[in-house]
């Protein structure tokens, strides 16, 4: 697209919009095979209020080139493009600033060349700014209309996709709309790669073989300072032994340890591996060159690991069988292969615990190294139940406060945030962040001596404060109210759903558990305990249940995501059931002196 989403949110502004819009893809061959693309895109923008200037740009990079750019009154700048998830991946923006007149159109050309035909592969129908009309084009020899295949993804009400033969046998696939919205994220919504209209174009590889075949030819073979590598695995070995799953455990925390993420996708090197003794001697890497340090170490120490591709969750729409292109594909782990399973190790999930799989490599098609043939396969689901929080409290009540002490128990993806963000941040950021964490969602909480017991080895941390949770034992008359709030899961967020357009995705959910005793004044015991309550629909499973005996009350409950993509139009039935969890957890106790 011309005025691509690399112009920040910020720019959006329905003053000015593109009148018109015209782009044309054109795949170019040569002896029979697709060598690339060409496309000559067009727009016309117009401010409709007031004069404004508008940002255009188009990407480029080492397998794209920038043949033409102009706009009236402007020349055009050429600048690095920083992405947000990586540190350097050798993009780069031709930036066009078009000042504009008040309902003077001016029009901006830009004309590219996409040299890689296998990086042309999936195209964004998304811009910054409002358009009034738009025609989008696709054109395939007559040649390779036979093979190459453009499938529309996530068109909205706006568009309409059709196939048509030209008179020269050309396959034209074309995407016409009127009114299409600007594009701003939403909060909550999934991954924007999932969301925005796109042209998906596959057919250079006839197969997963072929897709593997190309990218297994990018992988090193001799590495001529293995040495190196050899030395840190023997040392490791002398550390865990000969059992292979100790081994690996060893050699990926060594690897999360020690190897910084540094991504580098320039050119080839968004699929070539860096070779195992650079990644080891710069002590950094993205996650091909983690992947390819971790496979040679555990070869050095006799266990058979291999690299892996693979798309994670939530960031690639299409699997290898489906759409054997590399938009399949955004990610590289390597896997010990063993005789009775397949062990997944990831090099860039620098605080997941020994063993722990990541939310965003379970359940996903993956492209297994095994030699000159593919090896097809799927990671395995440990479900909800290897991310669990459990969170105690222990109270007793102070006045009009409730005192005590909070410990919350981490597994699996909490665990791995939590140890992320102490390694991220300042003491005293991580003093604040700490606090907030062991407040929700109260506001009116004292917190002192909070901490964090995790280590390197143990599934398991654990965060400790001691509280004072401010007028949640508030006097009304001769009774205390008892405000224990005790379903305390940021999980439970009303979706404000005023104005909205996109789906909602629930990040990083795992299950709450919740323990509470609350010690009360000699005296006294609850008026009446609340019902137990019971939640199991398509959303959410919970439960919340009272006790009481010898001057202690109890509490015990849980909260457990069932559906964490949630559609547009159900967002309203998840928030039903969100308030009813809500409503039940906020009920206050009566408590009365016997």
């Amino acid at each position: 697209m011309l005025a691509t989403a690399v112009v920040q949110a910020s720019s959006i502004d329905d003053n000015v919009v593109i009148e018109d819009e015209t782009i044309v893809y054109t795949v170019t061959m040569s002896g029979g095979r697709m060598t690339g693309a060409k496309s000559r895109e067009t727009a016309v923008y117009v401010a409709r209020r007031a004069d404004a200037r508008a940002d255009v740009a188009a990407m480029y990079n080492a397998d794209i080139s920038v043949d033409k750019a102009s706009a009236p009154g402007c020349k055009p700048y050429y600048r690095s493009w920083e992405s947000g998830d990586l540190f350097f991946d050798g993009s780069r923006i031709c930036y066009l600033p078009v000042e504009l007149t008040k309902g003077k159109p001016a029009k901006v050309n830009i004309e590219r060349t996409f040299r890689s035909p296998e990086q042309f592969c999936r195209l964004v129908l998304a811009s910054p700014y409002h358009t009034v009309r738009s025609n989008i084009e696709i054109r395939v020899p007559a040649e390779l209309a036979a093979t190459l295949t453009v499938t529309p993804y996530k068109l909205d009400s706006t568009m309409t996709f059709e196939k048509t033969v030209a008179a020269d046998g050309a396959a034209v696939y074309s995407v016409r709309c009127s009114e299409r919205r600007a594009y701003t994220h939403e909060a909550g919504a999934p991954d924007y790669s999932m969301v925005v209209p796109q042209l998906y174009i596959s057919g250079y590889f006839k197969s997963p073989q072929e897709l593997y075949a190309h990218l297994h030819s990018y992988v090193p073979t001799d590495d001529p300072g293995d040495e190196t590598v050899a030395t840190l695995a023997a040392e490791l070995q002398s550390r865990a032994g000969d059992d292979a799953v100790a081994l690996a455990d060893t050699v990926l925390s060594w690897v999360h340890d020690n190897i910084r993420y540094l991504g580098v996708e320039h050119g080839e090197y968004g699929i070539r591996p860096a070779l195992p003794s650079e990644v080891l001697a710069h002590r950094a890497g993205d996650c091909k060159g983690s992947a390819n340090l971790t496979k040679a170490l555990l070869r050095h120490c006799g266990v058979d690991a291999r690299l892996v591709w693979i798309g994670t969750a939530g960031h690639t729409a299409f699997d290898w069988e489906e759409m054997p292109a590399l938009s399949s594909g955004n990610h590289m782990i390597a896997a010990a292969v063993l005789p009775d399973t397949i062990l997944y190790l990831d090099g860039t999930a620098a605080t997941a615990a020994p063993g722990y799989l990541p939310q965003g490599i379970r359940n996903r098609p993956v492209m297994i190294e095994n030699g000159d043939n593919v090896l097809l396969a799927r990671t395995h689901d440990p479900g909800i139940t290897a991310d669990c929080d459990t969170l105690t409290g222990s109270y007793r009540i102070e006045g009009t406060d409730l005192a005590g002490r909070i410990e919350i128990h981490q597994r699996g993806v909490a665990r791995a945030m939590l140890l992320a963000l102490m390694r991220g941040t300042t003491p005293r950021e991580r003093e604040a962040v700490l606090e907030e964490i062991v407040k929700y969602p109260k506001k009116n909480v004292s917190v002192s001596g909070a901490s964090v017991t995790a280590a390197g080895d143990s599934p398991v941390s654990m965060l400790s404060a001691d509280v004072v949770e401010k007028a949640s034992a508030s006097a009304a008359g001769e009774r205390i109210l008892l405000d224990l709030r005790p379903l305390r899961s940021t999980m439970l967020n009303v979706i404000d759903t005023k104005d909205r357009t996109q789906d909602y995705e629930l990040r990083s959910p795992r299950r709450n558990n919740f323990c509470y005793s609350v010690e009360l004044p000699e005296g006294y015991a609850p008026q009446r305990l609340p019902e137990p309550v019971a939640v199991d629909d398509r959303w959410f499973k919970a439960s919340l249940s009272y006790s009481y005996a010898d001057g202690v009350l109890r509490c015990t409950g849980f909260v457990e995501p069932v559906a964490t993509l949630v559609p547009l139009a159900d967002i309203g039935e998840r928030n039903a059931t969100v308030r009813k969890i809500k409503k039940a957890s906020d009920s206050r106790i009566p408590l009365i002196k016997q």
